[in-house]
């Protein structure tokens, strides 16, 4: 299993429509591709096709107790992914802060879902500082910056 971290300093600079794509375009070539959305802005099933996001997620599955690749879904192009859901601020501050202390979490979960299998792991991650962009970070062999072509990118670079 490899895992691409696909993160960002500011929203809206593509992160989420770049991790659709790039399943396609691998999915298209045969490879086995998991998605796993990590931003509560919770966009990446519209870009696999979904007409509106969906509220069960991996993180409502984990909060209300359940197995988070239960929330697993799957698009027409066959490309799987695991949305992230919705929750009530005060469920997802509190999840926020419970993953700000295990720093190889998402890493010890995909190891536990996948195992050694053939699969692609796109983690798309919101932008940084968040904690859930440190876990995709920790978790990921490789990391992608995505970044817009305007200033305001360019001095936020060096934090």
């Amino acid at each position: 299993m490899r895992k691409l971290a696909l993160i960002s300093i500011l929203g809206g600079c593509g992160r989420t429509s770049l991790a659709a794509c790039l399943a396609s375009a691998f999915t298209e070539r045969g490879q086995q591709v998991l998605v796993v959305e990590f931003d509560a802005a919770n966009a990446l099933g519209m870009h696999l096709g979904l007409e509106q996001a969906p509220a069960d997620g991996w993180v409502s599955r984990l909060v209300a107790g359940q197995p988070w690749a239960a929330a697993a879904l799957q698009n027409s192009e066959q490309i799987a992914f695991l949305p992230f859901g919705s929750l009530a601020a005060s469920q997802l501050d509190d999840f926020t802060v419970q993953l700000s202390g295990q720093t190889r979490w998402l890493a010890e979960r995909l190891a536990e879902l996948l195992g050694q299998e053939q699969t692609l792991v796109l983690l798309d991650a919101p932008p940084l500082p968040s904690p859930f962009a440190r876990q995709a970070l920790a978790a990921a062999d490789f990391a992608l910056l995505v970044l817009e072509a305007d200033g305001r990118s360019l001095a936020l670079l060096p934090s």
